[in-house]
């Protein structure tokens, strides 16, 4: 006889359940959840530093796949003077 759709999902439950990931203490779990995040704020600050040294130096951004910047660059820009 083949199970029921509820056995099934008990069953993928308790699979779920007894995996070690929900046995991690709780301060290292979060640990390495904000290592991810730093991570992620990190990759996304030298994006735009990197976005804003090329439009300093007057390179067109387009051709090279920065779709999410394509507003920015209708506008005209000038370069800080130092």
């Amino acid at each position: 006889m083949a199970p029921t759709t509820g056995e099934v999902e008990a069953e993928i439950d308790n699979c779920v359940q007894a995996m070690a990931v929900w046995n991690v203490r709780r301060d290292v779990l979060l640990r390495r959840l904000m290592d991810i995040w730093r991570d992620g704020l990190e990759l996304v600050q030298l994006m735009v530093a990197h976005r804003s040294c090329l439009i300093a130096a007057h390179v067109d951004l387009r051709p090279i796949g920065w779709p999410v910047f394509a507003k920015t660059l209708s506008r005209p820009y000038s370069a800080p003077v130092l």
